[in-house]
C-alpha cells in the first residue's frame, strides 16, 4: 500500500531535539494524539520521553551511525578525534562517561579513514552501540516505526536486528546538480522510498522535508529546531560544560572533527552558514512547515525561510 498522502487529515510534529524543547516538553503530552503524528530524529530517542509519556509514531533515520551514541558520547568522540582533553572543559560529574569511553577505546572504536581528515580518524565499530544510545533506547518504544536506509543499517549493524516495524528508504543520483523538483519527487520502488541523493550537512534537510510533504500532512511543526551547537534536550552542552566560554573554546578546538570543510559561523554557537543556505534551497515559498520556538530563548538562531508559530497557545 502506498504511503503517499496517507496523512492528509493530520498534522505532524517533528522532534529534532534541540535544548529549547526543555521549556515546553511538559506540554506535549496534552496534545490530541489522534490529530498529531509524532516523528523523531534518532538522537531524540531518550528515556526522558517516558517521563512525559511521549511515544513517537515514527523515527526518521537516514544515517544509522547516529543510532550508536547519544549527543554527549558523540561530543567525547570529537575530543578523541581532535586529541583534546575534554575534562579541561566539562564539569567533574561528567568525567565518568569520558573515563569509560577512554578505558574501553579499543573495544568501541576503530581506525577509519584518517587520510580524509581528522573527522574520519575513528568511528564506532560495526555492531557496537553505547549505553543510553538511540539504538538501546529503541526498546522503550516498540511501537515506533522507523524510516530506515536498510543498506546503510546493515553496514553499521550487520549482526543486530530491530524489532520495530521498518519502512525502507534509499538514495539515488537524479541529476548532477541539485533540483528542487527531484528533491520533492519521492519514488516508490519495491516497497522502498527513493530520495534524491544530496550532500547536505544539515541532516533533516536530507530527507525530512520531502518525506513529510510526500505523506501529505496539512501542516508540519518542527520542535527543537534550534540550529545551534548547544546539544539536545537530554544532553544540553551548557549544562555539561563549565561555562559558555569553556564550550566555545572547545568548539573552536574540535571544529575540524565536525566536518572536513567545516567553517564556523558567527556567533560561534550557530550552525554553519551552509546549513542555513541549504534551508533556503529546499524550503519552497508558502510551504507548510513551521518552527516551534521558545520566545524566552535568545540563543536560537533565526531562519528566514520557515515561519515560527505560537504552537501551544493554539493546539493545547
Amino acid at each position: 500500500m502506498s504511503l503517499k498522502n496517507r496523512y492528509q487529515n493530520h498534522l505532524a510534529i517533528v522532534f529534532l531535539g534541540g535544548p529549547s524543547i526543555n521549556s515546553y516538553i511538559h506540554k506535549i503530552q496534552k496534545l490530541d494524539r489522534d490529530r498529531f503524528v509524532l516523528f523523531l530524529e534518532p538522537r531524540s530517542l531518550s528515556q526522558k520521553l517516558l517521563e512525559f509519556k511521549i511515544n513517537p509514531d515514527y523515527v526518521i533515520c537516514p544515517f544509522s551511525a547516529k543510532l550508536k551514541d547519544n549527543n554527549f558520547q558523540n561530543i567525547i568522540l570529537r575530543s578523541f578525534l581532535s586529541k583534546i582533553n575534554i575534562k579541561r572543559f566539562i564539569k567533574s560529574k561528567f568525567f565518568r562517561e569520558v573515563d569509560f569511553l577512554k578505558n574501553n577505546f579499543e573495544s568501541i572504536y576503530e581506525k577509519w579513514r584518517p587520510d580524509r581528515g581528522i573527522h574520519k580518524r575513528y568511528r564506532i565499530k560495526n555492531n557496537i552501540f553505547l549505553k543510553n544510545s538511540p539504538f538501546e533506547n529503541l526498546k522503550y518504544f516498540p511501537n515506533a516505526k522507523i524510516f530506515l536506509d536498510f543498506d546503510d543499517f546493515n553496514k553499521e549493524f550487520s549482526d543486530c536486528k530491530l524489532s520495530n516495524n521498518i519502512l525502507k528508504l534509499g538514495f539515488e543520483n537524479y541529476n548532477k546538480q541539485f533540483d528542487i523538483n527531484d528533491y520533492y519527487d519521492i519514488r516508490e520502488k519495491k516497497e522502498k522510498l527513493i530520495f534524491q541523493k544530496t550532500n547536505f550537512l544539515n541532516t533533516h534537510s536530507v530527507c525530512h522535508f520531502p518525506l513529510l510533504d510526500f505523506l501529505g500532512f496539512q501542516k508540519v511543526f518542527f520542535l527543537g529546531m534550534d540550529m545551534n551547537f548547544y546539544g539536545n534536550f537530554e544532553h544540553e552542552n551548557l549544562k555539561i560544560f563549565k561555562s559558555k566560554i569553556h564550550f566555545y573554546i572547545f568548539l573552536l578546538l574540535i571544529r575540524n572533527s565536525l566536518n572536513g570543510n567545516f567553517k564556523l559561523n558567527f556567533p560561534i554557537y550557530m550552525r554553519p552558514k551552509e546549513e542555513f543556505f541549504t534551508l533556503d534551497q529546499v524550503l519552497k515559498p508558502d510551504n507548510k512547515f513551521f518552527r516551534v520556538v521558545s520566545k524566552k530563548d535568545n540563543l536560537i538562531s533565526k531562519i528566514k525561510t520557515i515561519e515560527e508559530k505560537e504552537f501551544f497557545n493554539i493546539y493545547t
